[in-house]
């Protein structure tokens, strides 16, 4: 990876095969910092090119590829089929009103990575992250305002069931809990030291968190007490999604997945068919449940976890997390901004998410504002004459010998 403090038009980030490759457009002068953020759920690199200013000011990014954006996504919240916002690293929230065709880049004041959302309506919607960062817009995120946590501990997953009622797990065994749209957060005990990587909450009184070693907590009452319940399985677990106060699913590392039809009095292991780390469920109703995780593996129910099946989700990427809506229209994101999208319950994953290149890019040259050639491995080259809106790709080409 190359940082340099230079006065060009165009600064080129290379991120060796993982993440692909970064382009990005900048007017002015300005140090080109890129943060490499390794986090807890996953193994990869991302980068912070999403940053905007006014046009006018000393600092004007705009992503070119991959497109809409090349930050690792942690979770998804669609509030119908066609609205729906994701969040990530370095505070990128990205934002769509038809299904994903489109997706626009929000600014949420944060550059901590944000690891959790949730939307109860089209307007409503509340993210949170590293060092307890909480986010929260009425607006459908044309704007976002920080709210006080009252923690320091990276808050990994936030459950809402109305506009005022949400609860957010995360690092030590942190709970916190509002009742007011999170004016006011008040902070729980869990009874547990260990990460909460996920909520769900299905009623204001109703909940279920999951943790490592197989720990799952459910509270009654709305988190005045936490009671732990037997699992069954020491498997780390980063995924629970319930669809009433009895019907839920936890999922986690090796492919575990577990169910219960009693609130978690009683949890069965079920058989996934993979031995991949499942990162997310979503299920729409007690049979249509859809899991993701590592390596692009989505493996998919339709009779409440009997039976699991494989589906083909055309990338390689690491999966982090998926939302439903209903049995049919879903979304699944992850590793270096991969966005797929089903309106089909999975039979066929489209992606949403394009690059000009994966190749690492390592020149760049401009001759003016709008015509410029990179070139990277594999001989690739890529040429662009409108200032990088649009990228053609070109192969260099051996000499012919007479």
């Amino acid at each position: 990876m190359k940082i340099a403090n230079v006065k060009v038009l165009l600064f080129i980030v290379s991120l060796s095969g993982v993440c692909g490759t970064g382009l990005a457009i900048q007017n002015g002068y300005a140090r080109g910092d890129v943060a490499t953020n390794l986090s807890s759920h996953s193994t990869g690199s991302s980068t912070g090119l999403s940053h905007r200013s006014p046009a006018g000011t000393s600092t004007h990014w705009v992503w070119q590829n991959p497109l809409p954006q090349g930050n690792t996504l942690y979770a998804a919240s669609f509030a119908d089929v066609n609205t729906g916002t994701v969040t990530g690293d370095n505070g990128i929230i990205v934002r769509t009103t038809d299904g994903g065709n489109n997706w626009v880049i929000q600014s949420s004041g944060t550059r901590n990575t944000l690891y959790g959302v949730s939307f109860t309506d089209a307007n409503h919607g509340t993210a949170v992250g590293a060092s307890g960062t909480i986010v929260r817009t009425i607006d459908g995120g044309d704007s976002w305002s920080i709210q006080t946590s009252g923690t320091s501990n990276g808050l990994l997953s936030v459950s809402f069931i109305d506009t005022n009622t949400g609860t957010a797990v995360g690092e030590n065994g942190i709970i916190i809990r509002t009742t007011d749209g999170g004016n006011t957060w008040m902070s729980q005990t869990s009874g547990t030291t260990n990460n909460l990587n996920a909520v769900s909450f299905t009623d204001a009184n109703n909940g279920t968190a999951v943790s490592w070693y197989g720990i799952i907590l459910r509270t009654t009452d709305g988190g005045a007490n936490w009671v732990s319940q037997t699992s069954g399985t020491e498997s780390f677990l980063y995924g629970v999604s319930f669809t009433d106060a009895n019907n839920g699913t936890a999922v986690g590392k090796g492919g575990t997945i577990l169910r219960t039809t009693d609130g978690g009095s009683n949890w069965v292991s079920q058989t996934s068919g993979t031995t991949s780390f499942l990162w997310s469920v979503s299920f729409t109703d007690t049979d249509n449940g859809t899991a993701v995780g590592s390596d692009g593996t989505i493996v998919r129910t339709t009779n409440g976890g009997n039976t699991w099946i494989n589906q083909t989700s055309g990338t390689a990427n690491t999966l982090i997390g998926v939302s439903f809506t209903d049995a049919n229209n879903g979304t699944a994101i992850g590793l270096a901004g991969t966005t797929l999208r089903t309106t089909d319950g999975g039979n066929n994953w489209i992606s949403q998410s394009s690059a000009v290149t994966t190749n690492s890019l390592e020149d760049v040259s401009f001759t003016d504002a709008n015509n410029g050639t990179a070139v990277g491995d594999s001989g690739i080259v890529l040429r662009t004459t409108n200032a990088g809106n649009t990228w053609l790709t070109r192969r260099a080409e051996p000499p012919t010998r007479c």
